[in-house]
Parts: C-alpha cells; structure tokens; sequence
C-alpha cells in the first residue's frame, strides 16, 4: 500500500470586511494484492484450514510452477497454493481524490457576518482482479485465465451560506444566532466487467474473451437534498447555556409529497460551582449538568420510488430487460430518530478525581425497509415504512491523578465504561421476524420486543438437565429437527478501557488496556478447522491412530422411552473415531458459537521530550521522541481467533471465516515543533 498526500491551504483579507480561505487536498493511493477474507479460494487462510500438516509451505513458496507450465500444488485436484494466491494471480486498486472547500466572509456590521461556501469531494477509484492460466477450484476462472475491472467515480458537492449574529455582551446574557442554506448534490458511478475465460492465456483484455458475453454492469445515481438551517445559543454570566436547532431538509429521493422533513433540537447546561460558588470548595472544584433533546430525519437510497428495469443477456441480438425482486413504494416518508440525553461533569480535590456520566435514549421509526411478501405478486420484497426500534446508552468516563509528588512524578488514569441496548419493537403490520441475513446456517434476525442484533441458528438436542444427546451411533444428534434457537446477540454487553500514564521529568510512560464483555461469534474457522483436522482439539482420540475408535461423546443415550412417552437416558459410552465426531459437528451452529468476551493490551508508548537548554541550541521550540506498540497481547476465550476482527460491518455481524491474525506493530515518531 502506498498513499501520498498533499495539502495546500490559504486566505487573504481583501479589505479590514471581506476575507477569504481556499484549500485543497489531494490524495493517491495505491494498493497490490490487498488479503481476501471469508469463504472462497481467494482467502489464503481459506487454504491453510484445508491444508493437511504434511504440507511442506517453504517448497510452495521456491516453486510456483511445475515443468509442464501447470500449477505447483499440494492439491492439484481442487485447491491453489497459498503462494499462487498471493504471488502470482494480482489484484490492485487505486485512488485519486481531491478535496477542496473555498469560502468568502463578509462583515456587515461588527455584530453581523456573512459566509459563502463551496466545496467538493471528488474521487476516482481503478479496481482489477487477475486469475493467471492454471489457476483451480474457482469455477468462475477458465483455464487461459479471467480478469475483472471495476471504475468508480464519486463526487459530492456542497454549497451553503451562513449568517452569523453574535452579542457576546448584553449585560448578563450572550447570545449568538446562526440562519443558512445548503445544497448538497451527490453523483455515484459504477462500471465493471468480468471476463472468466481467455483465449490467449494470461492476455488480460476484453478483446482476448473466450466467452461471448463477458459479465457487465453500470450503475449510476444522482441525489440532491436541499437545507436550510438555523441556531441560537444564548448563555447567562457564562455558565448557563441554552441552544435551540432547526433544519428543514427536501430530499430527492422521496416522493414530492413527503419530500421536506423538519428536525428541531434543544439542549441546555449549567455549571452548578459557578452558578453557587458556595458548592465549590476543597472537595467539589468543579460540577456541570447538562440535558439534550433532538430528533433528525434521513431520506431513503436513491430510485427506491419507481420500479426500474435492469438489462439481462440478449436472446439473439434482442434485447432484454428484466424488473426487479423488490417492489418500490411511490409513498415513502423519511425515516425518523427522536432521543434525549442528560448528563453530569464533577470534579473533586481539585480535580484530582474526575467523573463524566451521560445516559441517552433514542427511538427510530418510520423505518425503510424491505420486508417479505408473496411470491405470487412477482415479487419477493416490497419496501415501506414500517418498525421501530430504540436505543438506550449509559457511559461513565472516570479519571483520577493518585500520585502527584512535589519532584514533577505524576501518576494519572483513565477509565470508561459503556453499555448500550438496541432493541426491536415493532416490525411492518404482522410480521414477527425479518430476516437481515444468513451465512452457513446463522440467521440475524430482527424479532419484536426483543434485541437487535439477536444470532439464530440449530442448537444440540439436549436433555431436561442440558446434556447433549447422542444417537444410536455415539454421535449427537444432528438433523433438521434439532431445535432452532437463539444462539446469542452480536453486541457486547458492555465496553470499557483502561489507560495509565507515567510521567517524571521528560518522560512519559503510557499503557491501555481495552476490553469487550459479552455477545457472541459464529467461527467458520473453528467449524472447518475441526471438519478438516487441522486444530488442535482434533487430536483428542486420534492419538494412537486416526481410525482407533475409542473418543465418547460426553453427553447422554437414550436408554428406553417408556410405554406413557418418557424418555430414559443414560451417560453415553458407544465408543466413535474423533474423525467421525467433529466431522458430524457440521450445521451444529451452538457448536462453533463462541462468547466473544476479550481484553486487549492495546498500546505501550513511551515518550521523551527533550529539555528545553537542548532544544534551544537546535533552534527548536519543542523536540519529542517516542516509542510505541499497538496490539501486544490479547486474553480472550475464543480459539485461534481474535474476536474483535470480524468479517462483516453493519447490520450483518458476528460472523467470521478465514481471518488472519491480527497485526502487532512497533514504531517510533520524531514531533519537531519549529
């Protein structure tokens, strides 16, 4: 990865009233073979969990090819060398984006500014996946080879006026009153090509395809949401603020009926020592509370109004087209979010001891969705406005000085705390469960009065005192009627961190600890790496020979189901090869759901800044070096994985397949300040 960034940034002042800035950035960035994660050839930890442990990987590495030109493999059947992955087939990307703002202020009167603006993010971005002739067990390579392209562009451009009053002295009061304008306009476009077989092997071009129609696709949007938004803060002595927000937003992608959505807030703070100076004193230095209520409203992804028809394969030089599986609703509204916070801020003996405590509350409704409907409409989703579901968030951040020494030691910690709760309560109409998505038999499943975030999947048959249940065969019981059931929720119960700093003199010794408690992770890794042997936990009851039978299942039998329908059981002791137990785990999704609780030791820095007699001398006014390591240890459950990298962001988490193992780094900075 190699990135290069350039910033330029400037102003003048025209007259004593009239001002301007101008900035610009420009960013390139370029990528080689960036790791693949998931299920898939693509994904060299894929590979290794396949790998028998008689793989000599340092011989893959030296050769790549066999003499006859084809693939040097330790399965030449059905699976790629990790080094073929990684070192002949490529995949590269790049990036040009520039970011530029330009703005105008204007002084009308001492108390009265005006503000013209514009600014753009404009980016382009080259994507390109090679398979090289020889390449195997990826269905959609041929064998000369394939390739895909991808060309994105994105641009967003805002322009907006502001108008600022500002009375910093009326009396007791200050007040200050903002009232603007934006327009914001968004241009996405993408456009690619995958072409699965060559005619020349290794000759990367649409030109060179073996198939007649190489897969295309072009996608465009455009969005325009126009504002206009106005504040008013008024403060009283200096410690008693009081804010009121308004913005009405008319979004493109609504219909014109719901197209303008209003959204208000107000908050307020006192601090309580300078409001009642009696209150401070050698216990309580400092105290403020503090109250917010707002709501916002969002629009919905662009053409989710009218049905589109996308362009299929052409039947003889014809033309197709073909609608989608999800029917657009004409009526959608904006999505709605209303929520409250109140919060505190107090010191003690001179803020030697400091505690901040914010507890919120916040209901989405109004949501757009997709939900299910019957396939005989020719369609199997329909979006709407439908649901509900809300949040409630407690966070407490504490921080305390134990040692402060008259010789400059200084001993000083931080430590937080949050916990929040998101929880589904209504869905569209009747519907009891929507489906946010499936990966090998996992569902996240969104269910009425209950979390978000809930994991669902098939569970072990078990006993009335929680034994696992064994057939006839020794094995559990694995079938479609073990019961289907709620494996865990993704989101940790709780978060929190640590962080301790040393400081004497120059130096400056810090280290964090940060923590997740709770929620659960679905291990592909773990599933397959106990399907294919290669984990340790295989070993037990292979350890004389892999076909020895002599591993029992700790679970119970069944003994006897008596003539009124009661079932007997008995602890297990039919006798199965290892090979046959953790082969038959398969679909036993509770097997491989794990707590996904960890500590980490996030970071040690240590840091020197140079004395001030030497700093002089180099004619600097300040000279920092420091040393520092990230990701150096982890405590966890989990087995060889680390469950804080996931493979897969936003609504659908808690999964994982393939991960590669997470990075420790050491480095060390130089800060010159002239």
């Amino acid at each position: 990865l190699q990135r290069t960034n350039v910033a330029l940034a400037g102003g003048g002042n025209f007259t004593p009233k009239l001002s301007t800035d101008v900035s610009v950035q420009y960013t390139k960035q370029d990528a080689q073979n960036r790791p693949s994660q998931g299920y898939g050839a693509d994904n060299v930890m894929w590979q290794f969990i396949w790998f028998g442990r008689q793989v000599d990987t340092k011989l893959l590495k030296e050769r790549q090819y066999r003499e006859d030109g084809s693939q040097f493999t330790w399965n030449p059947v059905w699976s790629n060398s990790p080094y073929w992955t990684s070192l002949v087939n490529r995949n590269e990307d790049g990036r040009n984006r520039v970011v530029g703002v330009a703005s105008v202020t204007y002084e009308f009167t001492p108390w009265l500014t005006g503000t013209v603006r514009s600014g753009t993010d404009w980016s382009e971005e080259h994507r390109r996946h090679l398979y090289k002739a020889g390449t195997i067990g990826i269905s959609s390579v041929g064998v000369n080879g394939a390739f895909g392209e991808t060309n994105i562009f994105r641009r967003e451009t805002n322009n907006d006026f502001l108008l600022t009053g500002n009375w910093p002295e009326l009396g007791d009061y200050s007040l200050t009153v903002n009232f603007g304008g934006n327009r914001r306009d968004t241009h996405y476009r993408d456009n690619s090509i995958y072409v699965r077989d060559l005619v020349v092997p290794n000759l990367f071009t649409r030109a060179n395809s073996a198939v007649d129609l190489p897969s295309l696709s072009d996608w465009r949007s455009r969005t325009r949401v126009n504002s206009l938004y106005g504040s008013m803060v008024l403060g009283f002595r200096n410690y008693a603020f009081l804010e009121l927000t308004g913005r009405n937003d008319w979004s493109s992608t609504l219909p014109e009926e719901h197209n303008s959505y209003f959204y208000p807030s107000i908050s307020g703070s006192v601090i309580l020592t300078e409001a009642f100076p009696s209150l401070q004193g050698d216990l309580l230095s400092h105290a403020k509370v503090r109250a917010a209520w707002a709501e916002v409203g969002s629009d919905a992804s662009p053409y989710q109004l009218i049905d589109p028809f996308a362009s299929a394969v052409p039947f003889r030089g014809a033309p197709r087209l073909g609608a989608s599986n999800t029917l657009r609703n004409a009526n959608l509204k904006p999505e709605r979010t209303a929520g409250w916070e109140v919060g505190a801020e107090f010191g003690f003996l001179d803020d030697r001891l400091r505690l901040n405590a914010d507890y919120s509350f916040k209901a989405t409704y109004d949501q757009i969705m997709a939900v299910a409907i019957s396939p005989m409409t020719g369609y199997s989703s329909r979006y709407v406005n439908a649901g509900k579901m809300s949040s409630r968030s407690f966070e407490l951040i504490m921080g305390a000085t134990p040692v402060r020494l008259d010789n400059g030691f200084e001993w000083d910690l931080t430590a937080s705390f949050t916990r929040t709760r998101d929880v589904v309560d209504e869905l569209a109409g009747d519907l009891t469960s929507l489906n946010i998505g499936t990966y090998y038999g996992v569902s996240v499943e969104a269910r009425p009065g209950e979390r978000y975030g809930n994991m669902y999947g098939r569970q072990y048959v078990r006993d009335g005192e929680g034994n696992i249940v064994v057939g006839s065969n020794g094995l559990p019981l694995n079938s479609s009627s073990n019961p289907t059931g709620l494996l865990g929720n993704y989101n940790p119960d709780w978060i929190g961190s640590l962080r301790n700093r040393f400081s004497y003199g120059g130096l400056e010794l810090a280290f964090q600890l940060d923590t997740r408690q709770g929620g659960v992770i679905y291990s592909m890794t773990n599933y397959y790496g106990r399907r294919s042997g290669v984990l340790k936990e295989t070993i037990i009851g292979r350890e004389e020979s892999a076909t020895q039978r002599d591993y029992v299942v700790p679970g119970v039998k069944i003994q006897e189901i008596t003539a009124a329908g009661d079932t007997i059981f008995a602890p297990n002791d039919i006798p199965v090869m290892a090979q046959e137990y953790h082969r038959n785990l398969g679909g036993i999704a509770e097997a491989f759901t794990f707590d996904a609780s960890f500590v980490k030791l996030r970071e040690i820095s240590l840091n020197y800044n140079v004395p001030r007699s030497l700093t002089d001398r180099l004619r600097v006014s300040n000279l920092r070096l420091g040393l520092v390591g990230r990701n150096l240890y982890l405590w966890t459950d989990v087995p060889h994985i680390d469950p804080e990298t996931a493979m897969s962001v936003g609504n659908l988490q808690g999964y994982e397949y393939g991960q590669f193992p997470s990075a420790r780094s050491f480095g060390f900075n130089v800060s010159v300040t002239p």
